[in-house]
């Protein structure tokens, strides 16, 4: 372990106190265990502190908790608990990074903006944060050129609009704020730097570039089809991808289908759930919760997909790997989720990207999400002349006028085989 300068009496009880920590934020014990071994390790926390913390810690008139660690750095949190937490994470060696800090500091904003301007953070942080090394580099070092060379790989040869960008760049400046005010850096270099000149995508370019290309989306799809055959990784994966470049379903439509949702008998997949992130309280972590119904809330948007014979085949994929790695019982009786985690639970989107993104590479066509598949097939469905109020019901949209934008020049035809045919 990467111990700081302080010397530490109980090395034993600073070593118990983060595996306690590691096996409850795991998720390695069920809820009751996790319960008692957090107020056992609370006490170890509260003799370690005494014995090994030789500063005073006081409330501060706002409120917040106070204390310092060497001769000038102070630390502070909103609760005594929260702060025993940064003195535990400081005499381990552990150090704050924006991946660290964002938590906090969206939970601050939560008091301070709407909920939609909340998402709208959580959105961009998820899309082009999260994960990335850059949000792993100890705030106390972060300079003007590790986000120069982060920036140029994220905009990279227009791969980003100028808006979005600046989005980006404001949740950075806001989290580094944050840390200035919390005495976790002295300053906030964003406030005052000027970016490098970078590359990005013309305001103006044409939205159906975003999606797959015919061709891209032919050779994708036979990687993935190789991908799912034998026991080769990330076949769960790979196999999902092809039902949505096939039915152009949500993504949160997707988490949402069980095999009861499988019409085995006319091929065909009934959509009428969808997975969201929801909080059960202001103060509660966020979840994802399966709703009795999809975007929009409204009956008319449930529909039943038609599926290809490569849908079918990636559907006979997901059902091998659920009788084999789940409850058999519950996937015969229709009641297991066809798209699943290891445990068999819902997906992480991220997660789910991060392979799309992995499978394109591999694919050697354009990095695309999750979304993207969506936007092939809408669109496509409407080249090929299937009548648009048919496509609407098709992709589930409530307003006729968000199906007209996916394609401009739309011809009109009635012939319901035209849908298999553009969707193989």
């Amino acid at each position: 372990m990467n111990r700081n300068k302080n010397i530490i009496k109980d090395t034993a009880l600073l070593e118990s106190i983060l595996s306690l920590q590691d096996a409850t934020n795991n998720g390695n014990i069920d809820s009751t265990d996790a319960a008692l071994i957090k107020a056992t390790n609370m006490k170890n926390i509260d003799k370690f502190i005494k014995d090994n913390h030789r500063y005073s810690i006081f409330q501060r008139n706002d409120g917040r908790y106070q204390t310092r660690v060497g001769k000038s750095k102070q630390i502070m949190a909103p609760t005594r608990e929260a702060l025993n937490e940064k003195l535990i994470e400081h005499y381990s060696g552990k150090t704050e990074t924006l991946a660290t800090i964002y938590p906090e500091w969206i939970e601050f904003k939560g008091t301070q903006h709407s909920s939609k301007t909340v998402d709208r953070y959580k959105q961009f942080w998820n899309k082009h944060l999260e994960g990335t090394s850059f949000v792993q580099i100890p705030i106390s070092e972060l300079k003007a050129k590790d986000w120069a060379k982060f920036s140029t790989a994220m905009v990279g040869n227009q791969r980003m609009k100028k808006k979005c960008f600046k989005s980006v760049k404001s949740i950075v400046s806001q989290i580094l704020d944050y840390a200035v005010v919390n005495d976790m850096r002295d300053n906030n270099f964003l406030s005052s730097c000027k970016d490098t000149k970078l590359n990005f995508m013309p305001e103006e370019k044409d939205r159906s570039n975003d999606c797959y290309t015919i061709a891209e989306k032919k050779r994708l799809l036979q990687f993935l089809k190789e991908r799912i055959m034998g026991s080769k990784r990330d076949r769960r994966y790979a196999a999902a991808v092809i039902l949505q470049l096939t039915t152009g379903i949500r993504v949160g439509e997707l988490k949402a289908l069980h095999w009861s949702d499988y019409y085995t008998e006319s091929g065909s997949i009934y959509v009428h759930r969808s997975v969201v992130l929801r909080r059960a309280s202001k103060d509660a972590p966020e979840k994802m919760v399966e709703l009795s119904h999809t975007k929009g809330k409204q009956a008319r948007a449930n529909r039943e997909i038609p599926l290809v014979e490569d849908a079918i085949e990636a559907l006979a994929v997901l059902h091998e790997i659920a009788i084999n790695q789940y409850d058999e019982e519950a996937v015969e009786k229709g009641d297991a989720l066809v798209f699943c985690n290891e445990a068999g639970g819902y997906i992480d989107t991220n997660r789910y990207n991060r392979k799309i993104h992995r499978f394109c590479d591999e694919a050697g066509i354009t990095d695309h999400t999750s979304h993207d598949s969506r936007r092939y097939v809408i669109s496509k469905l409407l080249n090929d002349g299937v009548d648009a109020y048919t496509v609407q019901q098709l992709a589930g949209h409530l307003d006729f006028k968000t199906t007209e934008g996916y394609e401009r020049d739309i011809k009109y035809s009635r012939d319901f085989s035209a849908i298999k045919s553009s969707l193989a």
